[in-house]
């Protein structure tokens, strides 16, 4: 723990009474943020808000990185091309959890940049912005925080930008 940085959990409401004791007990807050999965929409306004958090890393893998892609909440996207193949049926991938099944449905991002490092290559991506009437109402409903989420494959740094 580094001095100075608060541990802050986020659950929702299946947490039991005990558990969110013992939470409690181990962290600066805990803050419940939707019924059966956290709702990140509402946990990043809150972060703002009480925290006055601007960046934030998260570390979580595949299920964490489905959830915030889910919630069109990841701007940019930077991926690391290693030398190395490894994998099997059974083996992680950036989107561990229910994912979307239709390619229209797929988060879409516009090469940003590469950078060729040894033998290693470091991609980034920002989110491809298309109109459409979707986009457009929920932009006037004012219902996405603002935000630039950075995400890696087992890492999330977020950029919350400034009102």
């Amino acid at each position: 723990r580094w001095p100075g940085s608060p541990i802050i959990i986020l659950t929702t409401q299946r947490a039991s009474a005990a558990n969110l004791h013992q939470l409690r007990a181990r962290a600066d807050e805990v803050k419940v943020c939707g019924e059966a999965e956290i709702n990140f929409r509402t946990a990043l306004r809150w972060l703002r808000a009480e925290w006055g958090v601007e960046r934030l890393l998260c570390e979580g893998g595949g299920e964490l990185n489905d959830a915030l892609f889910r919630a069109g909440l990841v701007d940019e996207l930077n991926l690391t091309v290693c030398p190395k193949v490894f994998g099997g049926r059974g083996a992680p991938t950036i989107t561990d959890g229910s994912g979307v099944l239709r390619l229209v449905d797929a988060a879409q991002f516009k090469l940003k940049s590469a950078r060729r490092v040894a033998e290693e290559i470091f991609l980034v991506y920002d989110k491809f912005k298309s109109f459409s009437l979707q986009s457009s109402q929920a932009a006037q409903a004012d219902i996405a925080p603002q935000r630039m989420i950075t995400c890696q494959m087992a890492a999330f740094s977020m950029f919350l930008d400034k009102p």
